[in-house]
């Protein structure tokens, strides 16, 4: 046929064929009218490598995708004389699409298959950084190595939750019964909820899938080892989105709630966390990002309370409106104010200092 030729067979003093050549070189002008075969794709030159390897290591993506065209999962599974298979190599790219189509061509069975250097499953979860091959690998990952050793921070399970990143971890919450989810303790003992709470759509995920047990569900604002919990942990991040989410979901009574270990209240911690992202101190106008989210939790905090929680002493003696006062934050103090009658306005602390000992009453009716 005119204008098609097939690449020949013949190889070089070091054991490559024309496709090895066309990779290594990254002459992709030439494939032109070029028949590619699974018998070319099976040469194996001096260090093993067949010419799947050389594309992909030299980041010859015309000639990739070409030679996927012809080649089946076993061409892919070639090992070097390294151990390294094609799919090894593979899991260095950055096209998750390209991955999974390498992915899907050969049986789960052959990513756990180890010819030096280790399977496929395992460089890629001692390689996390490597987060195209992580998104792409996790659908074809069994659920027996999913959740085999589960109690080990290097177990695979582990590793995805500690890397924080949704793209890990929303896909594998589904794979993962919601008792099992809910007995999950990470680091520091933290329960999931608690663990993933500078994410916003991993926030809004657990919540969903706890939300159909309430027991559960309740069970995941518990605080850690430190007394931290994940209303606390959120704004600790800066994480104000998945705050006000986690209010809206929290019952009442632990938002309220006193941690023995600080004497603190949780919504004095969450407010002093929330005024703490105006470094001068300055009054500010609650409409002016950034500080219109810090605004808005901490009146969604306030309007979840009574007036009992609103002044209530944290572990030095001091109510909310002191906090306020103190750093001349009149915003805050005026929404605390607000919520409160006239004559609890000027609220002491412990020692007996008056509100309006602090701050001038500008806040009074």
């Amino acid at each position: 046929m005119s204008g098609v030729r097939e690449v020949g067979a013949g190889v070089d003093w070091c054991g490559r064929n024309e496709l090895h050549w066309l990779a290594a070189k990254g002459e992709e002008a030439l494939l032109e009218g070029v028949v590619i075969t699974r018998e070319q794709l099976q040469v194996r030159d001096d260090d093993g490598d067949t010419p799947l390897h050389l594309a992909i290591h030299y980041r010859a993506t015309i000639l990739l995708e070409r030679m996927l065209e012809v080649c089946q999962g076993e061409d892919l599974m070639i090992p070097n004389v390294a151990g390294e298979t094609a799919l090894h190599c593979a899991m260095t790219m950055r096209s998750v699409d390209t991955i999974s189509n390498m992915l899907a061509m050969v049986d789960s069975a052959d990513l756990e298959k180890d010819f030096g250097c280790g399977s496929v499953t395992e460089y890629v979860i001692s390689n996390l950084r490597r987060r195209e091959a992580f998104s792409a690998m996790i659908p074809f990952i069994s659920d027996e190595r999913l959740l085999e050793d589960h109690t080990n921070w290097n177990s695979l399970l582990q590793r995805i939750f500690s890397s924080l990143d949704p793209a890990f971890i929303l896909p594998v919450l589904g794979r993962l019964d919601i008792d099992f989810l809910a007995r999950l303790r990470l680091s520091g003992e933290s329960t999931l909820l608690r663990h993933c709470a500078t994410s916003v759509k991993l926030i809004e995920e657990l919540l969903d899938i706890f939300s159909r047990e309430p027991e559960l569900l309740l069970e995941q604002f518990a605080p850690d080892e430190s007394g931290v919990n994940a209303l606390y942990a959120a704004l600790n991040a800066r994480n104000f989105n998945g705050a006000l989410v986690l209010i809206d979901a929290m019952p009442r009574e632990i938002l309220a709630a006193h941690y023995p270990e600080s004497g603190n209240c949780l919504h004095w911690l969450a407010l002093s966390v929330t005024v703490s992202v105006q470094p001068d101190w300055a009054d500010c106008d609650p409409g002016l990002p950034p500080w219109n989210e810090a605004v808005t939790v901490a009146q969604r905090i306030l309007s979840a309370l009574d007036e009992p929680e609103i002044i209530a002493l944290n572990g030095a003696g001091q109510p909310p409106a002191h906090l306020a006062a103190t750093f001349k934050l009149t915003w805050l103090l005026r929404l605390i104010m607000e919520r409160l009658p006239l004559e609890l306005r000027d609220i002491e602390d412990a020692k007996g200092t008056k509100v309006s000992d602090i701050a001038p009453l500008t806040w009074a009716p």
